[in-house]
């Protein structure tokens, strides 16, 4: 009969299979209480999460816990989906609602307005509630500019190194470890979307610590700065080293 460690292996590699998509535990096979056992185990070891709420499950393997960045992409693609149409916030739900764990619908308001920062999405208020529109649908319509991503393409590899000596340069300017992402931003010269995707890569990496900072005291420029992660606003930065 399999002990615990093999049910847990057993749940990891089915896991690692199912990739982001995740298993419920029909899936998963957790019919017994060593199996039972075994995922709560592991749940508690951070090694799998459940993107579900109440009693529902849908484990993923820990590196698959962003239910923002999926609901930022669900929202996204939904929205992408109305080709040039308005979408109202119900719209988006309800088209977002097939398959779309809990966890993740909790992180819907935060998902639009981190699209919103990313100047990706439109709020427009209509007859007393909000729409929204894909900027990629105006495109055709305007100027011609090169994107933030053909900025960040033709922009030079973002090295560790250049970015731990601009950081201590804030650090010795300001007296603090903990720096503005904003500030860190302007001493590079780098668009700001390459400077929050190099942050979260640090981050998951455990190489750096990104900390909430005080919204209500911050200005325009700092709040510029902010990285949507887990349904907090972080404006902070401390490398380790």
């Amino acid at each position: 009969m399999p002990d615990l460690e093999s049910y847990k292996q057993e749940i990891l590699d089915k896991l690692q299979e199912a990739g982001a998509k995740g298993l419920n535990k029909t899936q998963l096979g957790i019919r017994s209480k060593a199996a039972i056992q075994a995922i709560e185990t592991l749940e508690a070891e951070r090694k799998v999460a459940n993107l579900e709420t109440g009693k529902k499950y849908l484990y993923v393997l820990k590196e698959y816990d962003i239910p923002l960045e999926m609901a930022h992409e669900r929202i996204e693609a939904t929205i992408l989906s109305y080709d040039g149409r308005l979408c109202t916030k119900t719209k988006i739900l309800n088209d977002s609602k097939v398959r779309c764990p809990g966890r993740v619908r909790k992180e819907f308001e935060n998902a639009i307005e981190w699209l919103v920062k990313e100047n990706k999405l439109l709020k427009l208020r209509h007859k007393g509630y909000f729409v929204f529109l894909h900027v990629s649908s105006l495109q055709s319509l305007l100027p011609s500019f090169p994107t933030e991503t053909e900025e960040i393409q033709a922009s030079p590899e973002l090295r560790r190194d250049r970015v731990l000596e601009a950081y201590h340069q804030v650090c010795q300017r300001i007296g603090f470890s903990n720096v503005e992402i904003y500030d860190l931003q302007q001493a590079l010269g780098i668009p700001m979307k390459q400077m929050k995707e190099f942050l979260l890569e640090e981050s998951r990496q455990g190489r750096a610590v990104l900390s909430l900072g005080d919204w209500s005291l911050s200005s325009e420029e700092t709040r510029s700065g902010v990285i949507y992660m887990g349904g907090k606003s972080y404006l902070l930065v401390r490398f380790k080293e």
